[in-house]
């Protein structure tokens, strides 16, 4: 019944890191949109504008609740690697000790 451990403490931290990273470069991308919005709003205004504007703006808010549960996620995967962490050196000294 002994089942092999399909992945290790490592593999996910990198992958922690690399949704780290993935976040941190959407944010960046909305950063981006919101100064090419305001350029936008320079040279058009009007019901279309307003309707551009409106759909970004939406998609902006949900996308900061998104990538804010991301990083909830996230910070929780941290406390399960360490407390795994925690709990295979405590096996490993006792399986040292006896």
């Amino acid at each position: 019944m002994a089942e092999k451990i399909k992945i290790t403490t490592g593999e996910l931290r990198k992958m922690q890191e690399e949704w780290i990273d993935l976040s941190g470069q959407i944010e960046a991308l909305f950063s981006e949109m919101n100064e090419f919005m305001g350029r936008l709003e320079q040279f058009f205004v009007g019901k279309p504008a307003e309707t551009v504007t409106g759909r970004q703006s939406s998609l902006q808010e949900q996308a900061e609740v998104s990538l804010k549960q991301l990083k909830s996620h996230l910070q929780k995967l941290t406390q399960i690697i360490q407390l795994y962490n925690q709990a295979e050196g405590e096996n490993k000294n006792a399986i040292t000790n006896n």
